[in-house]
């Protein structure tokens, strides 16, 4: 009789087995399972592509003979308890997947994610939207990271992106933000201490009649949320660039977490090249503007490269490794800039044929 070691897999609640190795590695090749999933082992259900290697190299062990269960598929404890007709014997439950039916926190079930915590998710991810209110944000933006936490304690890496997007947006659009918002005090800041912001504003005040210090909250507050609105933009062209390159369509919020952070960082690493470094004395604006441009598109370049190549992630588990990585940047570059020019042209003419 076959002794072989026999495991349960489970994909986004449904507890399919048991397997061998054998069967395992065979459904891998044929796509119908992934390697993103998990497997249980010890009673403890991990993802399945970090199990592989150890239990490639794992030495059989005999195993007592017992009386062979049949494949199982579980959808979820409430499916099945609310579904006229179905029944699940207790041979078709072996005692280590009692705990399924009985309410176990495993991946996308029914009593984990989809229960208590997926309020959580959903007010992180509606919290991050109120990035772009003046005073507001500030408690939003806290309130979105912290439930956003929460929504995520115990899952990390690509389980969190594939099982609960909804908080991972919520949380890493709030950290890019959190930190956008911070940039611009500390460029306020220095840009304070070099030619007085103080009395500039003062000046404002006298020639305006308002308070020029709302206009510069305003400004900021409007600069993020047109970089937000450019990441959306960015998020399209980027599933289109994966798709092109690796063959499947990539999840909209990684495209938009993916495309948020280098036009973020660039957009801050301008500002800190024109107070520290722009001179107009000089004479040549345009030369300085070109400099710091190559600058910005180099900085934004290998954040892409970096990020994108541990972000994306294939069906199966493959990341997208630096090399593509680096492709799908010089793609997205080249196009970004040629609808840029595009619809600029298109404006300028349109702007000139009105007036």
């Amino acid at each position: 009789m076959d002794t072989e070691e026999q495991f349960y897999i489970s994909w986004r609640g449904n507890v399919t087995g048991p397997f061998s190795l054998e069967q395992i590695e065979t459904r891998l090749r044929q796509r119908s399972i992934n390697s993103l999933s998990r497997i249980q082992i010890g009673g403890e259900w991990v993802l399945l592509r970090d199990a592989l290697a150890q239990l490639r190299h794992k030495e059989p062990e005999p195993q007592p003979v017992a009386d062979p269960a049949p494949t199982v598929v579980l959808e979820s404890a409430r499916s099945i308890e609310g579904s006229p007709g179905k029944e699940v014997t207790e041979r078709a439950l072996p005692p280590e997947l009692a705990g399924v039916a009985g309410g176990l926190d495993l991946p996308g079930s029914g009593a984990g994610f989809h229960g208590e915590w997926r309020r959580f998710g959903i007010a992180s991810f509606i919290l991050s939207f109120f990035f772009f209110v003046p005073v507001l944000n500030v408690v939003t933006i806290l309130l979105a990271l912290v439930f956003g936490h929460i929504a995520l304690r115990g899952v990390l890496g690509s389980a969190a992106v594939r099982e609960r997007p909804l908080p991972w947006m919520g949380v890493w659009s709030s950290y890019i933000y959190a930190g956008l918002f911070l940039a611009f005090v500390f460029i306020l800041q220095v840009f304070d201490a070099r030619v007085g912001l103080a009395s500039l504003i003062s000046e404002l005040n006298d020639f305006l009649g308002i308070k020029a210090m709302n206009l510069v909250v305003y400004l900021v507050h409007g600069c993020v949320f047109l970089l937000a609105v450019s990441a959306v933009f960015g998020a399209g062209l980027l599933i289109l660039v994966i798709r092109m390159l690796e063959g499947y369509w990539p999840r909209f919020h990684v495209c938009y977490v993916g495309s948020l952070l280098p036009i973020a960082i660039g957009f801050v690493t301008h500002l800190f090249l024109y107070v520290f470094f722009f001179d107009p004395e000089r004479g040549d604006i345009d030369n300085q503007t070109l400099a710091f441009s190559m600058v910005v598109g180099a900085v934004m370049f290998i954040i892409q490269i970096v990020c994108w190549a541990a972000l994306f992630q294939s069906p199966n588990g493959q990341a997208l490794g630096y090399g593509k990585s680096a492709l799908a940047a010089l793609f997205y570059t080249i196009a970004s800039y040629a609808i840029a020019f595009l619809v600029g042209f298109l404006v300028g003419f349109f702007i000139e044929t009105l007036y």
